[in-house]
């Protein structure tokens, strides 16, 4: 019958006697099948086809033109026909031919618009409109411009090209991308383990490590949290896969005596930034990975497995299957199964492979290496209305990508997480622009 995306946006007005065609409030340029009928001292009949998928026919009529002979042979057989016409002595005859020879048409609907916009058809001439309209009204918001552009002109998907452009504005606001950098692959098992604890249930805890280059994972289960049931089971892995050169963890396992074992055993610890999630991806996404072996575990109604047969299990084929970034099934590796110059030209394909991604990411995304980052404002991690977004830090230095605390008052913080400055604040942090003030709260 109709076209559903013109029926969907039909919106009709209740109308007087006088008509007996329905009006829509909406613009004619929205429907697909289009007809403009005015009048005019010459006829023509003039038929085009708009965003590849609209008809228009403008149709200018005299007053001999023989109007029901026009209907006849522009209209469709079926589908919804909506009639812009200016001229209401026009229109009246138009609507009692069709009220005389298609009303009966059940197929053919013929609705009345008494807007008629104009069409943007160049995709340059709507971006040129866009950056007028955009400095006009001094950057304004995406819903704001679409709908003064709304009155007056008519683009299909408009406020998604708004939308497109209003992102890319190079004046808008658009907090920094920072590049994502380039860490280096170990060359060798055991050179860099990442440690976390994992709750496959609640009250049910394991520390998880996965190694950094060949990904073989573990999983040892805790009593609890406490130092004594985390030092044991980091000794139980020393004994059976080796001391680990350096131990990645995040917070969760920054407790003095536990420093204070690593350190004594001349492991070196490195711990992630609070509230940056790349730190500790890799044992991140084995617990994800984990996680989903369980939900299959749990979806079969013929596994009755306790809990830790199932977590053996879903370790057991980790550990067994081909990993997606080295293309190696971990065991193997683990094993040394690849002969050391193998794996030394492994470690560095896997190193190039890591640029390239980081490389790209870098590109697509316009992410910006910013080496003077350097602020005494990071971000405040409360959730509160009544707390600022920024807090003050003092008695800080800088350590490659982080601002570090000489006296703990706060943890270290990455530089996506400390503030941008003003465009013309120096190196202590102090603002030198006239036009806008910091306000510490």
């Amino acid at each position: 019958m109709f076209n559903d995306d013109d029926i969907n946006t039909v919106h009709s007005a209740e109308t007087d006697s006088t008509y007996f065609i329905k009006i829509t409030e909406n613009a004619i340029n929205i429907f697909k099948n289009q007809l403009i009928l005015q009048g005019a001292q010459r006829q023509t009949i003039t038929k085009r086809i708009l965003y590849k998928k609209k008809i228009r026919n403008t149709i200018n009529v005299t007053p001999e033109s023989d109007i029901l002979k026009l209907k006849q042979e522009n209209l469709p057989e079926k589908g919804l026909v909506v009639v812009y016409c200016p001229d209401d002595k026009l229109f009246l005859q138009f609507q009692e031919l069709d009220i005389k020879f298609f009303a009966n048409n059940a197929k053919l609907k013929i609705m009345k618009s008494n807007i008629i916009l104009r069409d943007i058809t160049d995709k340059g001439e709507l971006l040129t409109l866009l950056e007028d309209k955009h400095l006009e009204n001094n950057h304004r918001g995406i819903n704001e411009t679409t709908e003064e552009i709304r009155k007056t002109q008519y683009y299909p998907k408009l406020k998604k090209e708004i939308q497109k452009y209003t992102n890319k504005a190079k004046s808008d606001r658009n907090p920094i991308k920072h590049s994502l950098n380039i860490t280096d692959t170990p060359k060798k098992h055991n050179e860099i383990v990442h440690f976390d604890i994992w709750y496959p249930q609640r009250g049910v805890m394991y520390l998880t490590s996965i190694d950094k280059l060949t990904k073989y994972a573990t999983a040892k289960s805790l009593k609890d949290r406490t130092w004594i049931s985390i030092i044991n089971a980091i000794k139980e892995r020393i004994q059976y896969l080796g001391k680990p050169e350096t131990l990645v963890t995040d917070n969760e396992l920054d407790t003095v005596l536990i420093k204070q074992f690593l350190k004594d055993n001349k492991i070196n610890l490195h711990l992630t930034t609070t509230y940056n999630k790349t730190g500790n991806s890799d044992v991140e996404r084995l617990h994800s990975t984990l996680n989903e072996h369980l939900r299959i575990f749990n979806a079969d109604g013929n596994n009755n497995d306790n809990l830790k047969e199932k977590v053996f299990k879903a370790i057991t084929a980790y550990d067994n299957t081909l990993h997606s970034t080295i293309k190696k099934r971990p065991i193997d590796l683990r094993n040394n199964l690849l002969p050391e110059q193998e794996l030394i030209k492994f470690a560095e394909t896997l190193q190039k492979q890591r640029e390239d991604i980081i490389n790209n990411i870098n590109r697509k995304e316009n992410r910006v290496d910013t080496q003077d980052f350097q602020n005494k404002y990071i971000k405040n991690y409360i959730n509160s209305k009544t707390q600022p977004k920024y807090k003050k830090i003092s008695n800080y230095t800088r350590e490659g990508n982080h601002l570090i605390s000489k006296d703990n008052k706060f943890r270290k913080a990455y530089k996506n997480q400390i503030k941008r400055k003003f465009k013309f604040q120096d190196h202590n942090g102090e603002n030198h622009d006239n036009s806008s003030n910091y306000n510490d709260n």
